[in-house]
């Protein structure tokens, strides 16, 4: 990936707090069906870009549950 490129990723992201949410009722689904897999949050998003040493510079909500999450070099 050049200096300048970007990684999209299209993810439903759990929202905080204890609203109700279709990503979280996607968690459970993933869950149960996928043996442990499961839905992230903006900090797990987060760590897991910067463990491939990227930084979300942003997360862009779509009218369905899944978002873009933009990764960027550090």
């Amino acid at each position: 990936m050049l200096d300048d490129g970007k990684v999209l990723v299209v993810e439903p992201v759990v929202p905080p707090g204890n609203a109700p949410s279709v990503s979280k009722t996607l968690d459970m689904m993933m869950l149960v069906l996928q043996h442990g897999g499961r839905v992230r949050t903006e900090l797990e998003h987060s760590a897991l870009f910067a463990a491939a040493g990227l930084h979300v510079s942003r997360i862009i909500p779509t009218a369905s549950p899944l978002c873009v999450i933009e990764g960027i070099h550090r």
